[in-house]
This record gives structure tokens, sequence and C-alpha cells, in this order.
């Protein structure tokens, strides 16, 4: 196979793949982009079958093969690349539940709890009503009355007031001892130098005219959306 270093500029052909069919965040254009520079994702279009991979602490790994469609012919390809990648001594991960049901017959699909998304309602980080939401909510009361802050949507205007927040950030956790903070930070700024290549949105909140926090996210289904 052909392997190419994932970039922005592939969005269009990724997203045949991926667009509008899974609600994990590992299968959004933009996650996959994140993790791209740091962890030095590529990716190979073999018989309609969409494959990546990267590299973490030395070790390539593998997320799941994305077939184009259902079609019969299409997932006997997709089984028959999942089984050559292990033969590899390669293992696979980022299987969501759907497809991890279509593969249980014929290879052995081990849960990993450490890598299952967050989902939260929408309605109830909203109000944040009850008893389990009360440590959260007191503290955003005593933020408020605290600081004189105001919240700002991103855009291509001041996000380079976020990227400069961002780099302070780093300097202060000393991310680039870590290699998950430093692979992480290389594509959050990626993310931002490319403010109108991609499908997120954003704020900020600031006290003192200057940046404290901010927050990505984008739209994945009509029920989902991923806080990067």
């Amino acid at each position: 196979m052909q392997w190419k270093l994932l970039e922005i500029g592939d969005k269009k052909e990724i997203e045949k793949f991926i667009k509008n069919r899974f609600v994990i965040s590992d299968f959004s254009f933009t996650n996959l982009i994140i993790w791209s520079q740091g962890e030095n994702t590529q990716y190979s279009i073999n018989e309609d079958i969409l494959y990546l991979k990267g590299v973490y602490e030395n070790e390539e790994y593998y997320y799941m093969p994305i077939p184009l469609d259902e079609q019969e012919k299409t997932l006997e390809n997709w089984k028959k690349g999942i089984e050559k990648i292990l033969k590899n001594g390669k293992k696979i991960g980022f299987i969501p539940e759907y497809w991890a049901k279509l593969l249980e017959n014929d290879f052995e699909v081990v849960e990993n709890r450490a890598s299952f998304d967050y989902i939260y309602s929408s309605q109830d980080l909203g109000t944040l009503k009850g008893r389990k939401y009360s440590k959260k909510k007191n503290k955003i009361n005593n933020f408020s009355k605290n600081y004189d802050y105001k919240y700002e949507r991103i855009t291509k205007d001041n996000v380079k007031e976020v990227i400069k927040y961002q780099e302070e950030w780093c300097k202060t956790r000393e991310c680039f001892e870590k290699d998950i903070l430093r692979n992480e930070h290389l594509g959050i700024l990626n993310l931002l130098n490319n403010f109108d290549e991609l499908d997120y949105v954003g704020a900020m909140i600031k006290v003192d005219d200057k940046v404290i926090a901010y927050t990505l996210g984008e739209i994945v289904s009509e029920d989902y959306v991923v806080v990067h």
C-alpha cells in the first residue's frame, strides 16, 4: 500500500469515508488532524477501504479500517485488510460498537474502557440542575462573583489571542517534556492556525482582557457534538 501523511488538504478525500457515519470523537476529521503531526498519522486507500495509522511512544498503531460502504464485497475486503494488519503483529483500536459486532465472529474484539468517549446531556450541562451538578454550579457562581469576565466566540479576527494563550499554557506546563501533551499542543496549534479550513467552532473566556480559557467543538450528527 502507498501511504500519505495526513494533512488538512486531505479533508475532502477522508470525509468520503467518515462524514456523517460516526458519532465517536476518533473519527471526526478535526480529531484526526489534532493528532496527525505529533503521531505521524498516515493514510492509504485500497479497494474502497480507508486505512489510518500512527505512532505513539515509538509503537505503530492502526485505527479501525473504514469501508466506503457495506456491500458484501467491500466488507469482505475490509476483513481481509484487518487480517493482514493483525498478521503483521499490529494492534487495531478505535472500533465503534456497531462495527465491533460485525467483526466479533471473525476476530477477537476486546473492550478498552480507557478509550471510551464520555457522553453528556447538553440539557443537563446547560442548566446544571440537581445535586450531582451542585459542585460545578458552585464553582461557576464563585467565579462569576469574583471576576469581571467576558465570553467571546472565536473568529478569524481573534483566533491569534487563543494561539498566544495556548503557547503560554504549553510553556507553563512544560508540555514538550510529555509526549501526549506535546502531540496535543502541536495539533491544537494546527487547528487554530487553520481556523477557516475546518468545521469546528469555539469560544473563549477573558478576564482583564486576557484569555483564561477556551473550548473547541464540532457537530458530528443530529444528536451529538464532539468537544475537542
